[in-house]
């Protein structure tokens, strides 16, 4: 894929939490070989799109605090705004963690006292059958009318450890109902037992033999075209309000085509 503007990965957008007191990985997409330079409190880093169009760098650990913004300039510039550092959460799961804070109990003031600005929740919207670079989704600042919303534990948490340690908190939500621990676990993991080198062999063996049938299966517009390549019907008028279809032949329904 060709890239002609700068482009970040969603985790990157208005009202994230990068983790405090760690060199903050960052990385996106923009032209081949472009410079790709980036400024955020008072730091800067750059580096240059691969091939492929991506690019990755770091930025130098910073403080707990915000807000500030982030600048990118590259083939265009991007500013992320509103930015925080502090703690930042994975919370990973099945429905357990999936369950969101409107369907849960909680004392007789909640949501109203959910007015927490330094607490944002980022939940993953696509599920994935093998690791990717990007997600669907976006940062959500904590608000009495926004907080329904949240992961109800990784918000309860979230919660209790942003007034223990003072800092803002950033809580990832990337949970699916049902699915195995085997699903969160990389390859190489898996491959280091034989129960999860037969999972690995499974899967993989099906992930090639479905890619090999989306291969040779025709699309419904792919066997039209088969059926009809100059496309008939169109060359006639048959699409057209105004088309006289008066010498056509009637047909009594519910019947088949053939009949």
């Amino acid at each position: 894929m060709e890239y002609n503007r700068t482009r970040l990965a969603a985790l990157f957008s208005d009202h994230a939490v990068f983790q405090q007191g760690a060199p903050v990985p960052l990385w996106g997409w923009d032209a081949a070989g472009t410079e790709v330079t980036v400024t955020c409190a008072g730091s800067t880093a750059r580096c240059v799109a691969g091939p492929d169009g991506r690019f990755l760098l770091r930025l130098p650990a910073m403080e707990p605090g915000g807000p500030c913004e982030l600048t990118v300039r590259g083939t265009s510039t991007v500013t992320v705004r509103d930015i925080m550092s502090g703690e930042v959460w994975l919370c990973s799961g099945q429905s357990n963690m999936e369950w969101v804070a409107a369907d849960a109990r909680w004392e007789a003031e909640f949501p109203a006292n959910a007015d927490l600005p330094a607490v944002r929740c980022f939940t993953v919207r696509n599920p994935a059958d093998c690791p990717q670079n990007d997600a669907r989704g976006a940062w959500e600042v904590c608000t009495p009318s926004s907080v329904g919303g949240f992961t109800a534990v990784g918000f309860a948490f979230a919660r209790r450890i942003h007034a223990e340690l003072g800092v803002p908190v950033g809580i990832v939500s990337s949970a699916w109902g049902g699915t195995r621990i085997e699903s969160w676990m990389s390859r190489d993991a898996l491959v280091g037992s034989s129960s999860g080198r037969r999972l690995v062999e499974t899967f993989e063996a099906d992930a090639y033999a479905a890619e090999r049938t989306r291969a040779a299966v025709l699309t419904p517009q792919q066997e039209y075209e088969k059926l009809d390549p100059s496309n008939d019907g169109e060359v006639r008028g048959w699409h057209k309000p105004g088309f006289d279809d008066s010498g056509w032949r009637t047909m009594e329904l519910p019947s088949t085509w053939q009949d």
